[in-house]
């Protein structure tokens, strides 16, 4: 083929393929292959293929080799053959993707530096196959992971073959030039579902895309999902039948008469409940004869509700959506007003803005944001919107991108929302929800400036108090936790301020909520306002809030605070006494763990070192979490110089966990410490044995070890060893080995 532009032949356009047979044999070859070992020699030969300069190759070969790999990959699904004919499929089909974009780049090359022949090159069919082909292979690699997948069902590789395989579809699904491609991911997405045990969500899929292919009986896709559905159907016995009707020719004259009559029809459904079979009949003859306006539309919209599931072609498939659309029946809306649109609808002599906009709203309410965002930049594009759609874009553009956001928390998405709300306030200033998209833009800020003023516009609606309260509060605890994660007890006091402040203006019901009366507490606790009420206060709340899974833990962290804060040391003991005593506290064992951590920090050793062991049977059956109190309460008492104690709780826990590498450590330190040398250095030793040679916990064991080594002791072998890896060594380590080592020579 030819193809001639600006007087510029195109000449990377034109090939005469050799391969174009042998691709075709081994595409009949892979439909047929008889199991795992043949398609294996097939997926050989088809890389043998390609593995050719890009030059040598024509676009529609690269378009045969992914029949060839859909054929290989589908047959390998049929056999059920083994993950490694799989892995090898996937491997297959990123090279021969790879070899496409080789081919992609190839094309653009040979068209040197002339724009012409390049914008010629991007409208040619050669572009549209190659880039077909080279979304095939990954459509294809998607699907191997699947295969991959549903080959390890008790694989703990399962979950993350179905994740990628997932990815892998949705990449594909967008690909809209490509519809087999795009409905074919539709279905690999519904088998994910079923591989997940999500019946329900696969179900859905599956007649999605039966619905979405309605007007398309053959497509082998929709035969697929419909295979699917009639498995679901079988186990629950349900059926589903579908009529057409039909019609023909009118004058313009006649045409006024014949829609007269429709209405009249339809107003004594309306009032009657006859039949809309005649109405219809009169309806689709006006369509099909050409005298669909927006004005008879706009008629048959307003008896949207007698007409809806009468055959008026596809247009049927608007009035069904936008019937949806007015009982609320978003996921409907959404199906049909698609099917509206793939069968041509958007081509209708109609303003189908307010439709799409309709189908945007619809998006996002069924939790569709990003497709509904997509949607909205089409919808920008149209030449012409109804003043009503132009009007209401801008809002329905921030609700949709807020909707984004909440699902996909990105800086990108952060500032974009942020430019999204304030085109829209700036906009309508005056909209009812101006007041709700500035305490938006306040939640957003990360200028207190800027937060502040977007505040002071979203008190202008008195409803928006309590939620401006709120958000003031949020910011607050963000800062103190910040504060609190630093230390800054100056920082933590100044806003504990502002959170009480903030309190104030919640609503007296949302303030009565418990977790909200613990944040006052905590707030009072750190402010230090006559603890001994706040304590009282915090008891009995506790007491009323025993399964608040969101107050208990502020007000456990407040009680803690509360009784150290006054020194009331056998309260704080009773609590740890009182954990080990229930023995099923996660949450209060996680905030008593993290209080000792905050009290060790602080230097209060000899505190922590009580607390722990009182603790320490809390824990019982929970060997990691009583290891860790071990260990602290073994650092507490190396702080207070109590060397024995430490060493024999070391010890104790060496033999309760022999095979914790950090009680070992501790151990031996401690017993280093301790003047023990002859047990520090055994615990050195075995430190060494458990650990891979020369790695930095090894080295450093053994630099212990020739440290600790009597004069008399023998440490050649030790140096011996340490010395193969002089080369991992510090300055400081080097020198001691060194020294050693003369140790040694001598």
């Amino acid at each position: 083929m030819t193809r001639v532009f600006a007087g510029t032949v195109l000449a990377c356009c034109v090939w005469a393929s050799a391969l174009a047979a042998d691709l075709a044999g081994l595409e009949h070859a892979a439909a047929d292959a008889a199991d795992g070992g043949r398609i294996t020699v097939l997926e050989g030969a088809l890389r043998e293929a390609l593995d050719q300069a890009p030059e040598t190759l024509a676009p529609s070969d690269y378009f045969s080799a992914s029949e060839v790999l859909g054929k290989l990959v589908s047959r390998a699904r049929e056999l059920g053959v083994d993950a490694r004919i799989f892995e090898h499929l996937m491997a297959t089909a990123e090279r021969l993707q790879d070899r496409c974009r080789g081919k992609v780049r190839a094309l653009e090359g040979a068209t040197g530096e002339n724009e012409a022949a390049l914008e010629s090159l991007y409208r040619s069919d050669i572009w549209y196959d190659i880039n077909h082909a080279q979304s095939a292979f990954g459509y294809w690699r998607a699907w191997a992971m699947l295969g991959l997948a549903e080959a390890r069902p008790d694989d703990r590789e399962r979950v993350k073959w179905l994740n990628r395989a997932e990815i892998g579809f949705k990449a594909a699904s967008v690909r809209i030039l490509y519809p087999g491609i795009v409905q074919g991911s539709w279905l690999g997405l519904g088998y994910i579902a079923q591989e997940r045990g999500d019946l329900a969500g696969a179900e859905q899929r599956f007649r999605r895309l039966v619905e979405a292919l309605a007007d398309r009986p053959e497509n082998p896709v929709r035969k697929l999902a419909e295979a699917e559905l009639t498995l679901f159907a079988v186990r629950r016995g349900e059926i589903r039948e579908l009529t057409q009707i039909s019609q023909e020719p009118l004058s313009p004259s006649f045409a006024a008469v014949t829609a007269e009559e429709a209405f009249a029809l339809l107003e004594r459904r309306r009032r009657e409940n006859i039949g809309a079979m005649a109405a219809g009949q009169r309806l689709r003859k006006l369509i099909a004869d050409g005298f669909l306006t927006d004005a008879l539309l706009g008629r048959i919209l307003s008896y949207r509700d007698e007409i809806v599931g009468e055959d008026l072609g596809v247009l049927s498939r608007l009035i069904d959506a936008e019937f949806a659309y007015a009982y609320r029946q978003y996921k409907t809306t959404v199906i049909k007003y698609r099917q509206f649109r793939e069968q041509g609808g958007e081509q209708l002599p109609i303003d189908v803005t307010p439709f799409h906009y309709h189908y945007i709203v619809a998006l996002v309410s069924t939790d569709l944001p990003r497709e509904a965002s997509a949607e909205i930049a089409l919808l920008k594009r149209q030449p012409h919107l109804h003043p009503s759609v132009a009007a209401a874009l801008p809002k329905l553009n921030w609700l949709v991108t807020e909707a984004v956001y909440a699902q996909h928390p990105t800086e990108a998405n952060r500032q974009h929302l942020e430019q999204v709300a304030n085109a829209f306030v700036g906009t309508a200033p005056r909209d009812a929800d101006a007041a709700t998209a500035h305490l938006g833009l306040a939640r957003l800020s990360k200028d207190p400036a800027v937060a502040a003023r977007h505040l002071r516009a979203a008190r202008a609606d008195p409803a928006l108090r309590g939620d401006i309260a709120l958000t003031e509060l949020h910011r607050g605890i963000s800062l103190f936790n910040r504060a609190a994660a630093r230390g800054d007890t100056v920082q933590e006091e100044t806003v504990a301020k502002e959170i009480l402040k903030a309190l104030d203006d919640l609503p007296g019901k949302q303030r009565r909520e418990p977790w909200f009366r613990a944040l006052s507490l905590q707030m009072r606790t750190v402010l230090g306002r006559d603890l001994p009420k706040v304590l009282a206060e915090l008891d009995a709340l506790l007491a009323e809030a025993t399964n608040d899974t969101r107050a208990r833990p502020v007000l456990l962290w407040t009680k803690l605070r509360g009784l150290a804060a006054t020194g009331d040391r056998a309260g704080l003991l009773g609590m740890a006494d009182a954990l080990a005593a229930r023995g099923d506290d996660t949450e209060g064992e996680r905030q008593f763990y993290q209080f000792l951590l905050e009290l060790e920090r602080g230097k209060k050793f000899d505190l922590v070192a009580g607390l722990a062991e009182h603790f320490y049977p809390a824990l019982a059956g929970q060997g990691q979490d009583q290891r860790q109190v071990s260990l602290l309460r073994i650092r507490a008492l190396t702080a207070l110089g109590r060397l024995d104690e430490g060493f024999a709780l070391a010890r104790g826990m060496t033999q309760e966990f022999p095979d914790s590498g950090d009680g070992w450590q501790t151990y031996a330190e401690i017993a280093e410490r301790s003047n023990r040398a002859v047990e520090a250095d055994r615990a050195w030793a075995r430190i060494a044995a458990a650990t891979p040679a020369g790695s930095p916990r090894w080295r450093d064991a053994m630099l212990h070890r020739l440290a600790l080594s009597a004069a008399d002791t023998d440490l050649c072998p030790l140096v011996n060893k340490l010395a193969t890896y002089r080369h991992l060594l510090n300055a400081g380590q080097a020198r001691a080995l060194v020294q050693k080592e003369g140790v040694c020579s001598s």
